[in-house]
C-alpha cells in the first residue's frame, strides 16, 4: 500500500471534471490487493478517521 501525505502530493487526486472546489484530505491511500482494503479500512475504523472511497 502507498500512502501520500504531502499535501501538494494529494491535491493532483481532487482535480477532475466535475468543477468541485475547496475539497481537502490528510492522506491518499493506493491499496494494492484486497488485504490491503481490508487493513486500511479497519485502521481507520478504529481510529475514528472518517474514509472516502
Amino acid at each position: 500500500m502507498i500512502i501520500k501525505r504531502n499535501k501538494n502530493a494529494i491535491k493532483n487526486y481532487f482535480e477532475d471534471s466535475s468543477g468541485v472546489l475547496g475539497s481537502s484530505a490528510d492522506l491518499v491511500a493506493i491499496v494494492e490487493n484486497e488485504c490491503d482494503t481490508y487493513k486500511f479500512i479497519v485502521e481507520m475504523f478504529e481510529s475514528k478517521t472518517p474514509v472516502i472511497l
